[in-house]
């Protein structure tokens, strides 16, 4: 017996992320420097949302992006980045398609290779 929630097969959320949010910190010399903290970690949905390899000044680039859907939860933004299979994926977009149930969070993850 699998939960649904408006949809979304509860059972399929199979893979963890860590939420991690940004945070200000001092460096040696007294300086700002920014960081990001874990936040949360959740239980998701993750689905391939494809990528490319665009070139930018003699480099190539790898853009991977993913959609996480997760249970509602409050407290990050598209500050905030995901890190999934030791990867840090900038957050573009989050939606909450049914009501303050799940959110879906369409992110992607940029290489760059000279």
């Amino acid at each position: 017996y699998l939960l649904m929630i408006k949809g979304t097969n509860i059972g399929l959320m199979d893979r963890k992320i860590v939420i991690k949010n940004f945070t200000k910190s001092k460096n040696g010399f007294g300086e700002d420097v920014r960081t990001y903290a874990p936040f949360k970690t959740v239980w998701c949905l993750v689905k391939e949302m494809g990528g490319d390899k665009p070139f930018d000044a003699d480099k190539l680039n790898t853009v991977i992006k993913k959609e996480f859907t997760i249970r509602y939860l409050n407290g990050f933004d598209t500050t905030s980045k995901i890190e999934y299979q030791n990867k840090e994926f900038d957050i573009l977009s989050i939606d909450s398609p049914d009501r303050n149930r799940t959110l879906v969070i369409k992110a992607e993850y940029k290489q760059s290779y000279e």
